[in-house]
């Protein structure tokens, strides 16, 4: 399976998210998780906290790097959860803080599942 197979795009399961969906904070992210049948990811950053549109691009694609190289496609016993990995910083950071953040965000989901 690709990575657009793991994107999650459907409306009433990115509300369902967000309203119902645990909350983990590790500065510059916030990670909304829910258990699902399916494993499905959102990434998100605010037009208003990053109004460039370049950077915006640059820091999803940097996420999308982090999470889908270095984890998803590493462990084949993938958890079966939804995530949405929001951006919440109003500057850019550097890739090497965004993967540091994003490896404890990620090895607190799996101990707790």
């Amino acid at each position: 399976m690709g990575r657009k197979e793991h994107i999650l795009s459907n409306k009433k399961r990115i509300q369902q998210l967000f309203s119902k969906g645990k909350t983990i904070k590790s500065y510059p992210i916030v990670v909304y998780a829910l258990k699902s049948e399916q494993h499905k990811v959102l990434f998100s950053i605010s037009k208003k906290k990053i109004s460039k549109a370049v950077d915006r691009n640059k820091i999803k694609r940097q996420l999308q790097a982090i999470y889908f190289n270095d984890f998803k496609f590493q462990h084949k016993k993938a958890l079966k959860i939804t995530l949405a990995i929001v951006y919440v910083s109003t500057n850019p950071v550097s890739y090497l803080k965004l993967k540091t953040v994003m490896f404890n965000i990620i090895k607190q989901l799996k101990d707790e599942n």
